[in-house]
Parts: C-alpha cells; structure tokens; sequence
C-alpha cells in the first residue's frame, strides 16, 4: 500500500496558520492539543466535565466565551485505575 502525502509550501503553511482559529476557550484551552494533568483528585475530571458542558450548551467556561458556531466532537477516556467507574 501507498500513501502520499499533499505537499504544503511555506507560505501556505503560514497562510493556513493565520486563518486557522488557535484557541476553543482564549488562552485556555487550544484548539489543537491542551494537556491537562495534576495529582489525583484535584479536581481534572470536575475541569473537563465543566469544559464539555460549556462546549455544548454555549455557555461560558471559567468566564471566558466559547465559539458559537462550531460543532465539537467530544470522545472522554481515562487513564487511571479508577477511571471507569468515575
């Protein structure tokens, strides 16, 4: 099997980057990839569980808007020992 991939010059890379919306929540939460992680029961999963309710209601997260107009897919895993009973 083959696969190829479309080459992108720099300055449509550039282009694409400055079109392309950085942030889900304003210097919170990117919309590319946000790490989220700390000691056991500080609170992560109560965070992400306010964070998903904002995204689908439209309502605000930690008093910052979120976008509107954009259908998010949500997928929730876990990692801990514990994770599947929370």
């Amino acid at each position: 099997m083959s696969i190829t991939f479309e080459g992108v010059s720099y300055e449509e890379a550039l282009k694409r980057a400055e079109e392309t919306e950085v942030w889900i929540v304003d210097q919170v939460i990117g919309s590319h990839t946000t790490l989220l992680y700390g000691e056991a029961k500080v609170g992560k999963s109560f965070l992400v569980s306010a964070l998903i309710a904002s995204l689908t209601t439209g309502t605000d997260f930690l008093g910052k808007p979120v976008p509107q107009d954009r259908d998010f897919n949500i997928a929730v895993c876990w990692t801990d020992d514990a994770g599947e009973v929370e």
